[in-house]
Order: structure tokens, then C-alpha cells, then sequence
């Protein structure tokens, strides 16, 4: 919705306050409902998705850019020093 600049449509409150009880405090993570017993990595990276885009305060997670599922302002490539490419290991 944030990716279509519609997010207000949604009541951030009651998404919130749904997530929050899907959150699994003592294992860390977040499920698909609050009566699943274990969480998953797909509804904890979607959680943390939710928290993200709409600023979260409570909770100190980067702004999330919509479109690439990615974090605004973080470093997008890494160089590995020192090893393979060119001038790497020889046979």
C-alpha cells in the first residue's frame, strides 16, 4: 500500500495491535495468527516489513524501501577484500 501511496488507507492501529499479538516474545519471531504455536521466517519478515513502513517508533528498525524490500540508505554492495577475483588464490 505504501508502494502505491495508499497506506493511509489502512488502519495502522489495528494492523499494529493484530502483529503485535502474533509476536512470539520468549522464542523471537512472529507467526501467521496468535494461536500458532511456533513462528515463521516468512510472517516475521513481513512483520518487521509492517513496522518499518509505517515508522514504528517503539521499535528501532530502518526505514524499509517498498519496492525493493530492502533498507533506505544501507549499503546495497559488498566488496570482498583480499580474496577471489582477480589476483585471488593460484592453483
Amino acid at each position: 500500500m505504501k508502494l502505491l501511496g495508499e497506506l493511509p488507507l489502512v488502519s495502522a492501529d489495528d494492523t499494529s495491535a493484530f502483529v503485535a499479538t502474533c509476536e512470539k516474545k520468549y522464542t523471537g519471531g512472529f507467526s501467521k495468527t496468535a494461536d500458532d504455536d511456533h513462528a515463521d521466517i516468512l510472517h516475521s519478515f513481513y512483520s518487521l516489513c509492517w513496522f518499518s513502513l509505517i515508522e514504528d517508533q517503539s521499535r528501532a528498525l530502518r526505514r524499509l524501501d517498498p519496492a525493493l524490500a530492502t533498507c533506505e540508505g544501507g549499503n546495497r554492495t559488498h566488496a570482498i577484500e583480499g580474496g577471489g577475483g582477480e589476483g585471488g588464490a593460484e592453483a
